[in-house]
């Protein structure tokens, strides 16, 4: 609106210490000791048309629902289902999917990486998240759009411990080099790390949690470089050190709800707005890494290797109609029946069990069905002593 200055709403809400001026004037906030609360007064705005009149919003509304599907099984002993061995009777439930998620890629921390030659960023809107398992906490660079002068890059990196994402045109810097996360990276541990930049606002999500919100000075123009994952090519020291998988670039904003999504189920590659996508599940070629968005930026594997070493992931089970779908399981486990008999005789023995007439010591066994379908095994352990 005209003539208004500075305009706090507090929107951000918790994990937030900047409170963001709405107006473009950049007044933002900095907070010492208030917390957000959720009692807000009652508002409610009134739709008006261009020309200043009254607007009605129809809303036309189709409920989907969700579904379950029942399945009834009888089996001996175990089962085997989505998975998972069960070996006793019950009810069973299952509402996630296989991710297929098989490899990563693996980095040594000295100048293993891969690099597309000519990749053109996001500009204005950019989200870069990936799956990290790192070694070190110190100057591990996940990804970096960069040359070999510091001109019109940004580096996302782990550096003293913190998640870190910073750019730089031609004398000074957008997001700032000083600006990390609050939290730090567990060494060790698989994370999943993000950063979501919207025009000069940055914001750091560490998993799903909106950890830290952070100013650009500007926006930085990014030039079509070299972009590598797991080093940066302008300082010898900067290599990560640890196992890399699903890195991907948006050319949007994800929302903390989509950064959740794709933490636990990842990209399928057809997703709207997907620029890059490096799953490392294509490894039959040890010197390329593919692109799985269809945009071919495919990535020149140095010396990194694939690794099985992956972290957990599951993606719920979907309807026709995209609702929450699950699957159930009655299941009977009936046993199966095993069963000893000693004897001793003179000369031979006839076995009532299956007719057989037996000359010798030994140990047989007789398999059968039982009066509940499954095996029923009976083992003679006999003795024969001669007259």
């Amino acid at each position: 609106e005209s003539g208004l200055v500075g305009y706090w709403n507090f929107e951000e809400g918790p994990g937030s210490t900047i409170v963001l001026d709405q107006t473009s004037n950049g007044n933002n906030g900095t907070i010492n000791g208030a917390t957000y609360d959720s009692n807000v007064p009652a508002q409610s705005c009134a739709l008006t048309n261009a020309n200043g009149c009254d607007s009605t919003a129809v809303l036309n509304l189709i409920i989907n629902q969700g579904d379950a599907s029942y399945t009834n099984i009888t089996a001996c002993d175990s089962l085997v289902w989505n998975g998972t061995t069960y070996g006793s009777s019950g009810t069973y439930s299952y509402n996630s999917a296989s991710t297929s998620d098989n490899y990563s890629m693996s980095f040594d921390g000295n100048n293993d990486h891969l690099i597309n030659q000519q990749f053109y960023p996001p500009q204005t809107q950019l989200t870069i998240s990936a799956w990290i398992k790192t070694s070190s906490s110190n100057n591990q660079v996940i990804a970096a759009q960069n040359r070999l002068s510091a001109e019109y890059q940004f580096v996302f990196k782990i550096n003293s411990g913190k998640l870190l994402f910073w750019d730089y045109e031609t004398s000074s810097y957008g997001f700032s080099d000083n600006t990390p996360s609050y939290t730090n990276i567990n060494t060790g541990d698989w994370v999943f790390v993000s950063f979501v930049k919207d025009g000069t606002v940055g914001k750091y999500y560490i998993n799903d949690t909106l950890d830290r919100i952070v100013t650009a000075a500007y926006n930085v123009t990014y030039a079509n470089n070299e972009f590598v994952v797991g080093g940066d090519i302008r300082n010898s020291n900067d290599w990560f050190d640890g196992v890399l998988d699903n890195v991907q670039i948006w050319d949007k904003a994800l929302s903390q709800q989509e950064i959740q999504q794709y933490m636990n189920c990842p990209p399928t590659g057809n997703e709207t707005g997907l620029v890059a996508l490096w799953n490392f599940e294509d490894n039959s070629n040890s010197n390329i890494a593919l692109d799985v968005s269809g945009n071919g930026n495919n990535g020149t594997i140095n010396g990194a290797t694939y690794d099985t070493n992956v972290p957990s992931q599951s993606c719920s089970l979907t309807n026709a109609n995209g609702c929450d779908s699950i699957a159930i399981l009655n299941l009977t486990i009936n046993q199966s029946d095993t069963s000893y008999t000693n004897i001793t005789n003179c000369d031979s023995y006839t076995w009532s069990v299956n007719g057989t007439t037996y000359t010798q010591s030994g140990t047989y066994t007789a398999v059968s069905t039982n009066s509940s379908g499954c095996t029923d095994t009976e083992i003679l352990v006999l003795t024969i002593n001669n007259s």
